[in-house]
């Protein structure tokens, strides 16, 4: 059987982390299935840091960045690889004339490598159906659907649908119907829950696919050096790339995470603060956390305890550096569920309904704070003194972690169950 996983995220630790559980757990129960990685117009070495090394596991790696390209190739990629094609499947989904990506020949081959596919997982990840809209997404799941396929949606979430626009109410049209033919779907979140609930939908809870496992790896010399063995874990948020974030003015989403830094640096005036970034390889500057780290650290009187770990290290290793750090504060998801998986008091900041939705199925709901509405210039006085007040009691719930794997080893046990039929 060839097992084929599309919509793969990647540039993120946290989807690193979490494509990692999921092929290196399918690796091992389907030790005679074939496994393929779909991951379509991504660079190379975006890929590279996602692969999972294992005898049945393979990466198809279509339209990746050309070798050494030179200005013709660059031009091509730029134009027509993204921009003309992406308009064309836009164009063509939300007009309804799927049919139409037959005729294009990037679409045809994807068809084709979907056709030749036994089952079809769509990769664990966040609301590409729903908030962020994503055409692509749900293009690749309407031809595997069209083309007879069993589909498995793992470890998502999902919604919210608006329907302001007619785009947005085909959108929706397409996502609902698909929801509906999936063979197996599994929901990561609280909310999605809801929406699945409301929608009369069949579905497996579960929690981040990351808490199949609690992977170790070597921290490098260098970074182990640096960090020392008394330090805590910052992960902040630039927040501007999220749709809801857009008109609120950077200099107070600036003011809010120093504050915090300025919090968290009362603790232990000898603690160190390591800030691990979990975005990377982003053609933009905003996307790439590393970016904001810097400019935070550089910003701050405490830049002397601030250690900016690069970008370049894997979700192991920052899963490692997390399981011995004192605490972990984080306005990124996985921050949180990095902090759950390795059983490290964490407080999280929640900016949308992923980290809410998340613990609230653990039922740790005391460990999150909520920063979503940051619109009141006075918002982040209120957010600071909240938090100083999180910080003293801080403890961690050793239930949470439980809980969180015995769910999510539950889910796959489903999974298996289904595929074996």
């Amino acid at each position: 059987m060839k097992i084929l996983i599309i919509n793969q995220p990647v540039n993120n630790r946290g989807d690193e982390s979490a494509h990692k559980a999921l092929v290196r757990s399918l690796s091992r129960e389907f030790p005679q299935h074939s496994i393929e990685v779909a991951i379509i117009m991504e660079q190379k070495d975006s890929v590279r840091q996602f692969m999972v090394k294992e005898k049945n596991v393979s990466y198809w790696t279509y339209l990746s960045d050309f070798k050494n390209p030179n200005f013709f190739q660059k031009c091509y990629r730029a134009v027509v690889v993204h921009r003309l094609f992406n308009q064309f499947l836009i164009y063509a989904m939300s007009h309804q004339k799927v049919n139409w990506l037959r005729l294009n020949p990037i679409t045809r081959r994807i068809w084709k490598k979907i056709n030749e596919a036994d089952i079809v997982v769509n990769a664990p990840g966040g609301i590409c159906m729903g908030g962020f809209q994503n055409w692509r997404h749900i293009a690749y799941l309407e031809m595997a659907r069209r083309s007879g396929k069993d589909i498995y949606y793992y470890g998502r979430s999902f919604g919210p649908f608006p329907e302001e626009t007619e785009a947005n109410r085909v959108f929706k049209e397409f996502s609902i119907r698909l929801l509906r033919s999936f063979k197996f779907l599994a929901i990561r979140d609280k909310k999605s829950e809801q929406l699945a609930d409301s929608l009369g939908l069949s579905y497996q809870t579960t929690v981040d696919t990351a808490f199949l496992e609690t992977p170790r790896a070597e921290i490098p010399h260098d970074v182990a050096q640096a960090i020392g063995n008394n330090y805590m874990v910052f992960v902040p948020n630039a927040l501007r790339w999220h749709f809801a974030y857009r008109s609120v003015p950077q200099e107070r989403i600036d003011n809010l995470f120093n504050g915090i830094l300025e919090k968290i640096s009362q603790v232990d005036v000898t603690m160190k603060i390591v800030m691990l970034p979990q975005t990377f390889n982003y053609r933009t500057r905003l996307m790439n956390d590393i970016n904001f780290f810097r400019d935070l650290r550089m910003s701050s009187p405490y830049h002397d305890r601030i250690i900016v770990v690069d970008d370049k290290y894997s979700s192991d290793i920052q899963q490692t550096i997390i399981a011995g750090s004192r605490f972990l504060v984080g306005a990124r998801y996985h921050s949180a569920v990095f902090a759950i998986n390795n059983s490290v008091p964490f407080i999280a900041l929640s900016y949308e309904h992923k980290i809410e939705g998340m613990l609230s199925s653990l039922g740790d709901s005391e460990s999150m704070m909520d920063i979503s509405d940051l619109s009141a210039p006075d918002r982040v006085e209120t957010i600071l003194e909240a938090f100083s007040q999180r910080l003293r009691s801080l403890s961690f719930h050793d239930q949470t972690t439980l809980k969180a794997k015995s769910v999510a080893n539950e889910c796959f046990l489903q999974l298996k169950k289904c595929i074996h039929g």
